[in-house]
């Protein structure tokens, strides 16, 4: 099997789990939205936005400094899951007690502490998962993690309903986290010691690369991927607490934001899983040829914005009945958040590009300061628009954020010769961007339409013009074939 077949593989598999995990998970938010309610429904929101941006402080950069390294040298498995595992362990419990302390000092309701609180305590199993699931990557075998998400979607599903169905409380909810967290570490820890028993423990009486380099040595060797990490979930989190400070009626209107903001992270499957398909590949292609990392910048960049862009524009058309169709009426004024909001998917797709390239030829330092610099914005911005403008101005704030950022990502990668060319950008992308009108003409000519109907109707529209105009060319073509084993 050749890399981009191996890429193909690992691809598919990870997307066909990430879509039926995110159909699980498009389930599970309707049906919990609907039934605790706006405002409760905020509640736990506020609780993954807070462990979602502690949660990096799990990792400080050490999954990604597992998979790249892993990658290049798999004598490093076993030494690095065992020093990796240990320090997660103690960074989940030091996480938890930061998040405590922080809670306590807002001053949230008592049952907002709660809820907070068993949720985070989710993040240390959560952690030692995402180190074995680094593991997995590294020898691209993604299959692995498929399992292990396809059954944490599935347990949260089926105890939502089991909940709802004993009319159990917002703990319940939260507790459904920390169960599912249990479960799947158990599971991957399982299959690790089944499937991988001689691949972590390769080399046991040979000196490893790295068996005399301390935790300390490998967190800060992790440092540079884990501030991005963490400018990233900040600004992907952020704002939900900041209107949970500074609006009147708080619980409610991070309801109304998060119903949204739901909707924008189960798009952002393609992009997740394509990234995390590619980057072992990337990492070894800098070792062995670099002079293919732009061309596999160029061509991850073209077809992630392909898929993009035509969803940004349909669900802005549609975002009202599709919110009412998946919420209900109470939560309305999420459909004019949500036609703000898609607008990051495009931007995050195009970044999950270029952050993957930086990151795998050994530029995550100025990922970092990318990131920062979005994460600084982001907040700066958010300090004004969010008294002013509520919600709507988080989300036009979330937006501009993100297009700075990729700004920044592609001068970067620029200056390193690594940067998409003129051609894709010009030429390809005006056709994209044509084809994509057209079918947003005809989403809006028949946006009164069966709704699932109108959404097959206008994936045709869109690529039948990009095929008419050439906005796929024969490289495009020779790839795909390749991909499934032609020449």
């Amino acid at each position: 099997m050749n890399r981009l077949q191996r890429v193909a593989k690992n691809t598919s598999s990870l997307l066909a789990a990430q879509i039926l995990g995110k159909l699980l998970a498009f389930f599970y938010v309707m049906f919990t939205a609907r039934y605790l309610g706006v405002k409760d429904f905020g509640v736990l929101s506020l609780a993954l936005a807070f462990t979602g941006i502690f949660r990096i402080l799990t990792d400080i950069g050490l999954n990604s400094l597992a998979v790249r390294d892993i990658a290049r040298d798999n004598r490093l498995a076993g030494v690095y899951l065992r020093k990796i595992s240990i320090l997660k362990a103690f960074l989940g419990a030091g996480t938890f007690l930061v998040i405590l302390v922080i809670v306590l000092a807002i001053g949230y309701p008592i049952r907002t502490v709660c809820a907070v609180q068993i949720v985070a305590l989710s993040n240390i199993f959560v952690a030692l998962t995402d180190m074995i699931n680094a593991v997995f990557q590294a020898f691209e075998r993604m299959e692995y993690i498929s399992f292990s998400q396809i059954l944490s979607s599935v347990l949260m599903l089926l105890g939502a309903l089991l909940a709802i169905h004993l009319n159990m409380d917002i703990y319940a909810f939260a507790s459904l986290y920390l169960l599912t967290a249990i479960i799947t570490f158990a599971f991957s820890l399982l299959v690790l010691n089944i499937k991988f028993r001689d691949e972590v423990g390769l080399h046991t009486g040979k000196t490893r690369p790295t068996e005399g380099r301390s935790g300390l040595a490998l967190l800060k060797l992790g440092l540079p991927f884990g501030l991005s990490g963490l400018f990233i979930a900040v600004y992907y989190n952020i704002d939900t607490i900041m209107i949970s400070i500074m609006v009147g009626n708080p619980e409610k209107a991070v309801g109304l934001y998060n119903a949204a903001y739901k909707i924008f992270l189960i798009l952002l499957v393609m992009p997740s899983v394509i990234v995390s398909s590619t980057f072992p590949l990337l990492a070894k292609t800098y070792i062995s040829a670099k002079d293919s990392i732009r061309y596999i910048c160029e061509r991850l960049t073209k077809y992630l914005f392909v898929f993009a862009l035509p969803a940004c524009i349909g669900i802005t058309i549609l975002a009202n009945r599709i919110v009412l169709l998946i919420y209900g009426p109470s939560y309305s004024d999420s459909g004019t958040i949500l036609k703000v909001l898609v607008w990051s998917f495009l931007f995050a797709s195009i970044g999950a590009s270029f952050g993957n390239t930086l990151n795998a030829t050994d530029q995550e330092m100025s990922l970092t300061k990318a990131a920062g610099t979005g994460m600084i914005l982001n907040v700066l911005l958010n300090l004004v628009a969010i008294p002013r403008y509520g919600y709507i101005g988080a989300a036009v704030v979330t937006d501009l954020t993100r297009l700075l950022v990729i700004v920044v990502e592609f001068s970067i990668l620029y200056k390193a010769g690594h940067s998409p060319g003129l051609r894709l950008i010009v030429f390809d992308g005006s056709r994209i961007l044509a084809s994509g009108m057209v079918m947003g003409l005809f989403t809006w000519f028949f946006k009164d339409m069966n709704l699932a109907l109108l959404i097959i109707l206008s994936g045709m529209v869109y690529f039948a013009m990009l095929y008419l105009i050439k906005g796929l060319d024969e490289s495009d073509f020779a790839i795909a074939r390749h991909l499934m084993g032609g020449r």
